[in-house]
């Protein structure tokens, strides 16, 4: 057995995800599995196919795969909360994000093993989320002026800081705009 990268192994899923082959990902995370390391095997497999129902839009069955990824360190651990980020956002558990966005900005106030760099992203990242969330599910104004203002500062707040997933926010941004 030649042992597969758990980085390349990921990007070969994230890539196949990009191009809309889900059945094809499914078939490789099955195929090449057992040549990962088994130190991080499970993590990674788990970690994989919560990617693989996300992007196919399976969020309850992503959510269940992700909540399997455990003992993660560093940008690992990030990485896990940013897709606890998008599946509470998407599967609509404003409270749940809500909870994490403060648990998340303690852990990365403390968490040695993340860069400054990194801390500022993910920093970023919550703080925009947090802020989608609760003009989703927050705002009762029915005042439209209000509304594209509140739409406006975030989406300024987006354009003009450093954060991981700009695309995934402004996508959510235009299905807010679009109701």
């Amino acid at each position: 057995n030649v042992f597969v990268d758990r980085y390349l192994f990921m990007s070969i899923v994230i890539a196949g995800c990009t191009a809309g082959e889900f059945d094809w990902c499914g078939q490789f995370i099955k195929k090449y599995e057992q040549n990962l390391e088994e130190k991080t095997r499970d993590q990674t497999i788990n970690f994989a196919y919560t990617h693989l129902n996300f992007k196919s839009k399976n969020f309850v069955n992503a959510l269940s795969y992700l909540s399997k990824c455990s003992n993660a360190t560093g940008m690992d651990k990030i990485n896990i909360k940013v897709y606890e980020f998008f599946l509470y956002y998407e599967l609509e558990y404003h409270e749940e994000l809500m909870n994490l966005a403060d648990t998340s900005r303690h852990f990365v106030k403390h968490d040695k093993a993340i860069s400054s760099e990194g801390n500022m992203l993910f920093s970023n990242f919550v703080y925009a989320v947090s802020k989608l969330s609760e003009y989703r599910y927050g705002n009762k104004n029915k005042n439209k002026k209000n509304d594209k203002y509140e739409i406006e500062k975030i989406k300024n707040f987006i354009s003009k800081n450093k954060m991981s997933n700009k695309y995934w926010l402004n996508e959510k941004i235009s299905e807010l705009e679009s109701k």
